[in-house]
């Protein structure tokens, strides 16, 4: 009886199929290497060690450790900084928001805190959270009392908490810094 061309029946141990032939023992022997080749190639790959004595250069003195490894607080503060922003306009605030806390830590100045709480601030009320939203804005118009944009965070998030009377008040605090 004659089967489908594409049916092949293997009765003889000598007749392997096709596709199974690349995978035998055999043919895995066929693929090893000998000896010289493998030296050949490891000959390329590492030096002896008379060539190595030619590439050996003088070492200079190294850094302070401290130096070397930690970064300057306010090259810190800025990247944080700026990393924060980056975030926050790829918004992905809650990241956004641990990067500015952090950069807080690294800043000793008032004045530079201000604008990093106010942008907080903004966060805080993208995310639906106008009590935090008020309070960083308190302290961001806390650190720079003259500073306009801060109040006029402190007032979207009065604004949004319900707090009409002192949010009018903030706003028009802005405006007279604005006008000045």
């Amino acid at each position: 009886p004659t089967l489908p061309h594409s049916i092949q029946i293997f009765t003889s141990f000598d007749m392997k199929p096709p596709s199974v032939e690349a995978f035998g023992w055999q043919a895995a022997r066929k693929r090893l290497r000998t000896a010289p080749d493998i030296r050949e190639e490891l000959g390329t790959a590492f030096q002896r060690e008379e060539e190595l004595e030619e590439e050996v250069q003088e070492e200079t003195a190294a850094p302070s450790l401290i130096k070397r490894q930690l970064e300057d607080t306010k090259a810190k503060f800025t990247r944080l900084k700026s990393e924060g922003a980056l975030l926050a306009q790829a918004e992905r605030f809650a990241e956004a928001l641990q990067h500015w806390e952090q950069a807080l830590l690294f800043t000793e100045d008032i004045c530079d805190r201000g604008p990093i709480l106010e942008q907080m601030a903004q966060v805080l009320l993208l995310l639906d959270r106008p009590f935090d939203a008020v309070r960083t804005a308190e302290r961001a118009v806390e650190s720079r009392p003259l500073w306009y944009p801060g109040h006029l965070t402190l007032g979207r998030a009065l604004l949004s908490f319900g707090e009409l009377e002192r949010a009018v008040e903030c706003l028009r605090r802005c405006s007279e810094l604005v006008n000045q």
